[in-house]
């Protein structure tokens, strides 16, 4: 997931996204197809669960507090991870359940580093394994763009165990660059998973971040913010 501005979430411990600031000629072109055909055809996507989208909607201009953002220069922030390419959409990859993560050692701590390292050079706020070709059930989230170290969020094999609420903001995505939808998602959201040494913790989300967490979540089922509205209740 990514996002252009310096951004504002409540968090509390018991990847979503934002549109690159550039990209080329020949993607920025198929989003603009992809978001036009999105929108004529489906307007607005109802959240029904993580893992799974609901019905498309008219677009309405109703929008949440405490998730607004204000465009600035897009930031790299420097890691000593390697930096993956994104996989984009229509790689089959993206398009299947990833698989649990059983094995907590080193080389999963150093792929930890790797995807924050691949999210921040993409200014991203979010990012999922299955999109630099890994199909585990690993994602990694910061809202604050690296400008606070304790905002990094691990999750290794995440599930939502309880939603609240509904706003309506745009999303985008780093594996549709340059697409953005509006996307109806929980208010609050409360996850379980595991950190990279396979501890298990619950951290609950509001606004922004609850949305980050569902639309990577969604990565890790292989559905995308514009898959399947076919199945949405009426």
């Amino acid at each position: 997931m990514v996002t252009k501005e310096p951004v504002q979430a409540a968090y509390e411990r018991s990847d979503w996204c934002v549109v690159p600031a550039g990209g080329v000629a020949g993607e920025a072109m198929v989003a603009l197809v992809l978001a036009d055909a999105f929108l004529q055809k489906f307007g607005e996507i109802r959240w029904r669960r993580c893992g799974g989208t609901s019905r498309a909607m008219a677009n309405k201009s109703t929008s949440s507090k405490g998730s607004t953002v204000t465009a600035e220069t897009p930031m790299v922030v420097a890691s000593k991870g390697k930096i993956y390419p994104i996989v984009k959409y229509g790689d089959p990859v993206l398009e299947k359940p990833a698989a649990t993560i059983t094995k907590f050692d080193a080389e999963l701590e150093q792929l930890v580093e790797d995807m924050f390292a691949s999210m921040y050079a993409a200014n991203g706020v979010g990012l999922a394994a299955p999109q630099i070709g890994k199909s585990i059930r690993l994602a990694v989230v910061d809202v604050t763009l690296g400008k606070n170290p304790e905002a990094k969020i691990v999750l290794v094999n995440p599930e939502i165990i309880h939603a609240e609420g509904e706003v309506r903001e745009e999303e985008g995505c780093l594996s549709v660059p340059g697409f953005r939808g509006y996307v109806v998602r929980p208010q609050f959201v409360t996850v379980r998973a595991q950190n990279a040494k396979g501890e298990t913790f619950e951290i609950r989300g509001e606004n922004l971040l609850a949305r980050a967490f569902c639309h990577e979540i969604d990565h890790l089922h292989g559905i995308f913010i514009f898959d399947a509205p076919e199945h949405a209740e009426a």
